[in-house]
C-alpha cells in the first residue's frame, strides 16, 4: 500500500479490508508505524490517527 512518506489513510485501510467471503482471512489489526530516524522517515500527528481510530471502532466486531 502506497501512502504519503509512508503514511496511510483511513480510505485506504477501508479499501483494503477482505470482504465477508468464507474463503478470505477477516481482517482483525490495523498497525501504524512511526519512523523517524537520522534517515528522515515520517510521523502520523493525532489528526491523521483520529480518522483511522474512527473507522476501527466502527468496523469492530459486537459481541
Amino acid at each position: 500500500m502506497q501512502g504519503d512518506r509512508g503514511r496511510i489513510s483511513a480510505a485506504q485501510i477501508e479499501n483494503s479490508i477482505n470482504g465477508d467471503f468464507d474463503w478470505l482471512t477477516r481482517t482483525s489489526l490495523v498497525s501504524l508505524e512511526n519512523t523517524v530516524n537520522r534517515a528522515g522517515g515520517s510521523y502520523y500527528n493525532i489528526e491523521q490517527v483520529k480518522p483511522i481510530q474512527k473507522l476501527c471502532k466502527c468496523l469492530r466486531p459486537k459481541n
